[in-house]
């Protein structure tokens, strides 16, 4: 019995996914996304995309190059590309395996680097993953909403997300949120 109840609950939580992200997409393909800019730390968004993930989050390490650098961004925007990319590295990872998150600060942005230890993305797919209802050639299951809604709301934010090109020396797949630094930031980091 608790097995089916289980079940029943990721299933749900699985439709209540496809749904945010249908809503989303409907607004991101209407016009601009409406934002509300505040003031947030870059590992405060990242603990509460972390949270979201429950018991997933155990997996994912993160390690913080920058002090507390901050951005002027809507904050659930923000959060939901951030559960996205790191729902999408946890999937394509075994479950033995660490997801790797940096933050690295400087020049005026911020990067948020984020590691998988899957299959990695084709050359000829790293562009077009980021489209609708796209997915790459190594994909699993999935709507192929999470990674254009990720870069829907970045760019809305003024960011941008990209996945970088594998070298020999790593496997899976690393993806970049970058967005800019506040002045307030900078001076933050300085006291």
């Amino acid at each position: 019995m608790k097995i089916s109840s289980r079940r029943s609950r990721i299933e749900v939580r699985r439709l209540e996914r496809l749904v945010e992200n249908l809503l989303d997409l409907s607004r991101l393909e209407a016009g601009p996304a409406r934002r509300t800019p505040e003031l947030w730390t870059v590992d405060a968004l990242l603990a509460s995309a972390l949270e979201q993930l429950g018991s997933e989050a155990d997996r994912v390490e993160t390690h913080f190059a920058a002090d507390a650098v901050l951005v002027r961004v809507d904050g659930p925007q923000l959060h939901r590309v951030l559960v996205n990319l790191l729902e999408n590295a946890l999937k394509f990872s075994s479950p033995s395996d660490p997801i790797d998150v940096t933050v690295e600060g400087g020049g005026g942005r911020v990067a948020v680097r984020i590691r998988d230890r899957g299959p990695g993305v084709a050359e000829s797919d790293r562009e077009r993953i980021f489209d609708p209802f796209e997915r790459g050639s190594s994909a699993g299951p999935g709507s192929g909403l999470g990674l254009a809604i990720a870069r829907g709301f970045a760019e809305a934010n003024g960011g941008r997300v990209w996945v970088e090109p594998q070298t020999d020396a790593t496997s899976g797949s690393t993806f970049v949120l970058e967005l800019p630094a506040t002045e307030e930031g900078a001076a933050l980091s300085k006291s």
